[in-house]
């Protein structure tokens, strides 16, 4: 009977020393601090990346633009016309943020930038030149797979502007004290310029290369809305970023 209750006592101090051990363990295992985020993954975690963009406009036209004639008396007259245009491809550069909600859904802002040489007509005459074009784009993306390699649908709206560099009218002149140099003359030429909004559409594969960097591909088709019409933009983008 005593040799029963020793062993009785040994079972029981066993049983109380392994759950205390488990108690532990449990402690130390915490499943929600590893799912909110993954290393090499995308869930709960902020991007900021840069990228170069191979930039292709469909021609396009924007229907009565009134400018000043390129030979004006004094003073200048002006004229109305439709002003058809033409991009030469080019190359732009931007940079962009998003956050990903989870491993597959996320929201992003990016900005692109560039001078693409264009040919254009207006009111008989043939204009050449080189514009300043500056972008934003406001998109949901949806990564297919929750994995560090994934190909992603994007889409979302933003805007488009852009300076033709095409004089609108008559040169600015201001005139102010220097100190050191005295009076100073500046000048100031006023262009056309114009805003327009945008809608987008992108597929791309993005591939977390660790914990901290990601580099991805991308191709967009752009449309811009001007006075009514839809010109399209292709676009063949390459980023790379840190995760935050």
């Amino acid at each position: 009977m005593m040799r029963f209750r020793n062993i009785a006592f040994s079972l029981v101090l066993l049983a109380v020393w392994s759950d205390a051990a488990s108690s532990r363990c449990r402690a130390q295992y915490n499943p929600f601090l590893l799912d909110s985020r993954e290393d090499n993954f995308r869930s709960q975690r902020s991007d900021f990346y840069i990228f170069g963009q191979y930039f292709h406009a469909e021609p396009g036209i924007i229907h009565n633009v009134t400018l000043p004639t390129l030979a004006p008396p004094n003073p200048p007259t002006y004229a109305t016309s439709d002003l058809k245009f033409d991009f030469e491809d080019d190359a732009l550069w931007g940079f962009g943020m998003a956050y990903h909600i989870n491993s597959h859904f996320a929201v992003r802002a990016e900005f692109s930038f560039g001078y693409p040489d264009y040919e254009a007509s207006w009111n008989g005459r043939v204009i050449k030149g080189e514009s300043w074009v500056q972008e934003g784009r406001f998109n949901l993306d949806y990564h297919l797979l929750d994995g560090p390699l994934t190909p992603y649908i994007s889409g979302g709206l933003g805007y488009f502007f852009v300076d033709t560099g095409i004089p609108s009218g008559p040169p600015e002149y201001n005139v102010w004290w220097d100190y050191w140099w005295g009076y100073v003359t500046t000048a100031y030429q006023p262009t056309y310029t114009e805003t327009y909004f945008t809608l987008n559409a992108a597929v791309g594969l993005r591939w977390d290369v660790n914990e901290q960097f990601f580099i991805k591909a991308e191709g967009t088709t752009d449309w811009i809305e001007m006075s009514g019409d839809w010109v399209q933009t292709i676009r063949a983008t390459l980023a790379a970023g840190w995760k935050f």
